[in-house]
Parts: C-alpha cells; sequence; structure tokens
C-alpha cells in the first residue's frame, strides 16, 4: 500500500535524514539522503554526492545533488535509524 501524502509530509522535515524508494522520472532504490522543502506537489531530496567521507567518522559536511520527487512517486519513505 503506497503511503499517503500526509504520512509522508509527517516523516519529512527540513534536513532530516531519511531513507528514499522512489519511481517515475527520477528512481532510487534505499538511498539515504536529507529532506528539503516541501511543495504541494512534493519534495526536494538532496542526494549526498560524497557519502564515503560524509557518512564515515570523518564526517565532512555533506555535498548534494537536489532532485525533486512528487508524493505519488514515493514507493517508501522512512526517517534514518
Amino acid at each position: 500500500m503506497p503511503l499517503s501524502v500526509s504520512k509522508i509530509k509527517e516523516i519529512l522535515a527540513p534536513w532530516r535524514l531519511i531513507i528514499l524508494t522512489s519511481k517515475g522520472a527520477i528512481r532510487f532504490k534505499r538511498e539515504t539522503g536529507y529532506a528539503g522543502e516541501m511543495t504541494d506537489e512534493g519534495f526536494e531530496f538532496l542526494e549526498v554526492t560524497n557519502k564515503d567521507d560524509h557518512f564515515s567518522n570523518i564526517s565532512a559536511p555533506p555535498e548534494t545533488k537536489i532532485h525533486r520527487i512528487r508524493y505519488e512517486d514515493v514507493v517508501d519513505l522512512e526517517r534514518h535509524p
């Protein structure tokens, strides 16, 4: 069962670390990144392009690429543990 828009909005918060699986023009499979700005149609997903450095013990600041994801294209979304 797909997630409702209200459930998606409950999970999202600016710069919250999330795990996204999406379909459509932009596809992700359990990709870890950050939530960005929300609109009526969707939200920004900030894909971390320097994952090895950022998520390691060194923890460099994230370098991100912004993707606009439509709510209807979200297959699964969860907060990162």
